[in-house]
């Protein structure tokens, strides 16, 4: 039976902006599974990711829903790596982390030049 991993994180955007966000660095966030993991049929239906990783030969659902002021993610973890639950939640953070950052310093710069020109 698998193991629903339910992760929640904070964002400072607005709803409309956090799914830019993560729509911007998807192609980043896939790659950094790297050789062991593999996100396949990601859409978006609304507010709300799903997908399904390959990990181990595994098919590992997922979704990710995102609120006015924070994300759930949510990840139906196997039984054969429920072990491994702690580490994917410490990676659903960073990487989160990492995409509200570069988000933020875009919007910056993006508020920076209209300011500039007008």
């Amino acid at each position: 039976m698998a193991k629903r991993l339910r992760v929640v994180v904070k964002h400072p955007f607005t709803r409309e902006e956090a799914v830019k966000a993560i729509q911007a660095q998807m192609p980043h966030l896939a790659a950094s599974f790297g050789k062991l993991a593999k996100m396949e049929d990601a859409r978006w239906e609304g507010d709300v990711l799903s997908s399904r990783v390959t990990a181990f030969g595994l098919n590992i659902p997922s979704a990710l829903a995102v609120a006015d002021d924070h994300i759930v993610a949510t990840v139906d973890l196997p039984w054969m790596l429920r072990s491994f639950a702690g580490l994917v939640e410490a990676q659903i953070r960073k990487h989160s982390a990492e995409i509200f950052a570069q988000w933020s310093k875009v919007t910056e710069e993006q508020r920076r030049a209209r300011a500039a020109r007008g």
